[in-house]
């Protein structure tokens, strides 16, 4: 193969996996925090919607949150049939993903940061508002996009991780993805997380 000197890349998507990927080496060698931080900001500007998830929920950890309101955030989520764990206040990863899940399903703009509007949303959600057919067409619109949270959100709401749409399935569509064009690196990501989402 042709040698490519050290930043030399042919897109921001190679720039985005190769920060992506550094910000992972170096947080498995305990290097600096903020070192760890610059990078991983450097892949999300660019559009790796890994590092976007990793630096929300850093944000949202980190974030001082009345313990009343996540825990009846957790309380809405787990009434909703999204799996938040514990109503115990503490907005942890579980929260947080469950939150992102209903966020996605809902097309709400996905953040996972609890607060008073989402708490009021929620509230005036029934948990079967949608239908079968529809939470259906948002897990395959989910696969297309390559959207963990919405595909995890449907599989908690109760999609068959074997639904047919297309030939081969839901783990044959998660292969054919066409709406979102990520590094290949980061399609990479996406395609097994989503993929063991459907084997668990």
């Amino acid at each position: 193969p042709e040698f490519i000197r050290p930043g030399m890349y042919e897109s921001s998507k190679e720039i985005s996996a190769a920060a992506y990927r550094l910000s992972q080496l170096l947080s498995t060698r305990n290097a600096d925090g903020e070192e760890v931080q610059k990078f991983m900001k450097i892949s999300s500007d660019l559009g790796d919607s890994r590092a976007s998830r990793e630096l929300s929920f850093e944000q949202v950890r980190n974030a001082a949150h009345p313990k009343d309101l996540a825990r009846k955030i957790q309380s809405q989520l787990n009434r909703l049939g999204f799996k938040a764990g514990a109503v115990d206040g503490v907005f942890g990863q579980k929260s947080f993903d469950a939150l992102q899940a209903f966020e996605c399903i809902h097309r709400l703009p996905v953040s996972g940061v609890p607060t008073d509007d989402i708490l009021q949303t929620m509230k005036a959600k029934k948990k079967r508002l949608l239908s079968r057919e529809a939470l259906k067409e948002k897990f395959f619109k989910g696969i297309s996009n390559l959207e963990i949270d919405c595909v995890r959100g449907a599989l908690q709401l109760g999609v068959s991780p074997n639904a047919r749409k297309h030939r081969g399935g839901p783990i044959g569509s998660v292969y054919k993805y066409a709406k979102r064009l990520p590094s290949d690196d980061e399609g990479l990501g996406l395609r097994y997380q989503i993929t063991k989402f459907l084997i668990d």
